[in-house]
């Protein structure tokens, strides 16, 4: 895995690519935002709330012996300096759309199975119409500590190996994850610095803080993320939410009106606008009439790309009364939205990536076969395995079984017992270690298995 990033970090270092963000302005004034979402969080950052956690970090105040130097970079980080706080120029079409190279970041980032190039790096939750000129930006949001925890429900979930290599000296690193509502189910190595991962309100990740002055630092968990977060086509049905007023939400909400009509069906309502923005084409927008806004003219012509597409729809979005938010990196813009009723986002993908084959991974989604040989995802290496364990067993009685991970193993695997006919007679869930090829793991027969010839299987997720 790690000669698998040296050569992705060399690419993006490297590449002069076709660029999605334009970069953010230095001379921004610091504006008060005129839509938000309802119960934010104190937008200056206040520790004086009687319902404050803990948890909690307020950038004024000393948590955990911080020195005044990572107080000082926390506090930058999640302030509206930041550049992931600034308001995005991203409906400017020029020059720069297809030249500008981004700058190297603090952290890169490798999942196992891959997501790329749906990364969270930055989001933004609210939207402001100005003049004609459409802009994203991200509400001030407290950090709140994330524990390593156990996923009680594995079936509901997915598990993927996460590799960080941080790169700045010390302070608090925004990390890239695989969805807002990731969970860290375990560090496999830190290097022994015992650093500890955070939230903000808006489900942007960091890590911190690094104390200290040293070289690149590699950093391995296990990391898992629910399943309904990627599974967009399976959607309920719903009513459409109440609108919601924010300046120019009534312009948004006319235009949206007149291409998606006034259907009371939430599901068909979203899956119009979802079908329309994937059907844009990557391309220059044609000369259109003065007075007329940027973001008309995209929607209006369906040219653009994955940036353009995702703050229209995400505009439209919150003027129908959705609960919506633009993500993205440095190379892809999406959206996530949360359906009336739900607790969780889920990811929205609208397309218009320009990204050159030399930054795409190579893929590969091989079933397990009749050999033994399966593949962890969309991660270009197969895995293959080999199991021993006693000839004939009995039912409700404990073996111990030794699994061979003759590659590095999936971050999650079904250990399952079927026969001839193909049917299951046994299951369970293992988390192998990343670095450890042999493991043994305890199985008890269930007392109904049928005399008859079986064999064990692992089956990546």
């Amino acid at each position: 895995m790690a000669n698998a990033l040296y050569p992705l970090v060399m690419i993006l270092l490297l590449s002069q690519v076709p660029i999605l963000h334009e970069p953010f302005p230095d001379n921004l004034p610091d504006k008060v935002p005129l839509r938000s979402k309802k119960n934010n969080i104190d937008p200056d950052l206040s520790s004086n709330s009687s319902n404050a956690s803990s948890d909690n970090i307020d950038p004024l105040k000393s948590y955990d012996d911080m020195d005044f130097k990572v107080e000082k970079l926390l506090k930058k980080l999640i302030s509206r300096r930041d550049d992931s706080q600034r308001e995005s120029n991203c409906m400017t079409l020029d020059t720069k759309t297809d030249t500008w190279t981004p700058p190297e970041s603090q952290v890169k980032s490798l999942f196992d199975p891959s997501i790329f190039p749906n990364e969270r790096v930055w989001v933004h939750d609210s939207v402001r119409l100005d003049n004609g000129r459409l802009t994203s930006f991200s509400t001030k949001q407290q950090l709140k500590r994330i524990p390593t925890t156990s996923i009680a429900d594995p079936q509901s979930h997915r598990f993927f190996w996460g590799e960080f290599e941080l790169k700045r000296q010390e302070g608090y690193l925004n990390l890239p994850s695989i969805s807002p509502h990731m969970k860290i189910v375990d560090v496999v190595d830190d290097g022994s610095r015992e650093l500890k991962y955070w939230k903000d309100g808006n489900d942007v990740f960091y890590i911190g803080p690094i104390r200290g002055r040293y070289g690149k630092q590699r950093i391995r968990v296990r990391v898992a993320a629910p399943e309904s977060y990627f599974s967009l086509d399976v959607m309920p049905s719903f009513a459409l939410p109440a609108r919601e007023d924010f300046p120019g939400s009534e312009s948004l909400l006319a235009l949206a009106t007149r291409t998606f009509g006034k259907s009371r069906d939430g599901r068909e309502y979203l899956w119009a606008m979802i079908t329309y923005f994937r059907s844009f084409a990557v391309k220059p927008l044609k000369p259109y009439k003065k007075g007329l806004a940027a973001h008309e003219a995209i929607f209006t012509q369906k040219r653009g790309v994955c940036r353009h597409r995702a703050i229209i729809f995400v505009a439209m979005a919150l003027a129908r009364g959705f609960t919506a938010r633009m993500v993205f990196n440095s190379v892809h813009a999406f959206a996530e939205v949360k359906l009336p009723g739900e607790e969780l986002y889920r990811r929205v993908d609208l397309g218009g990536a320009v990204i050159p084959e030399s930054m795409k991974p190579k893929t590969k989604n091989d079933p397990v076969d009749s050999n033994n040989n399966s593949s962890p995802g969309n991660s270009g290496a197969s895995y293959s395995f080999s199991i021993e364990g006693p000839g004939f067993m009995n039912r409700d009685t404990a073996y111990i079984l030794t699994m061979n991970h003759l590659k590095t193993p999936p971050p999650m695997l079904w250990l399952r017992m079927v026969d001839e006919a193909g049917k299951t007679w046994y299951e369970k869930p293992l988390f192998p270690e990343m670095a450890k090829k042999i493991q043994r793991i305890q199985v008890l027969l269930p007392q109904n298995v049928i005399p008859g010839t079986y064999r064990f299987v692992l089956t990546p997720q």
